[in-house]
């Protein structure tokens, strides 16, 4: 996935637990917990995983059109459960989301 010609999958993990157990992912790592459409701005999505270490963490993806995060919204709704590099792993239409 590319925004403006720049790659924007895996988004940046930020890690939503604190204390000693928590630590900074990167990646294709984890399992979709849930994905949230932006009301604020509808071009961006929230997806959240958790890495089976107890740690949760939250990263964002941001698209140069509201329809196409609409459109990846709802594919990802579909995956919430799998993970993240078998998602990453999915061919998707070249004409996805036009």
């Amino acid at each position: 996935m590319f925004r403006n010609g720049v790659n924007i999958w895996p988004p940046n993990w930020r890690n939503t637990s604190h204390g000693a157990g928590a630590v900074d992912v990167s990646g294709e790592v984890g399992t979709l917990l849930e994905v949230f459409l932006s009301r604020l701005l509808p071009d961006q999505i929230y997806l959240m995983i958790n890495t089976g270490d107890r740690n949760t963490y939250i990263g964002g993806l941001k698209f140069e059109k509201a329809a196409m995060a609409k459109t990846i919204f709802n594919f990802l709704q579909s995956c919430t459960g799998k993970p993240i590099a078998a998602i990453a792993a999915l061919d998707l239409p070249e004409n996805f989301g036009e």
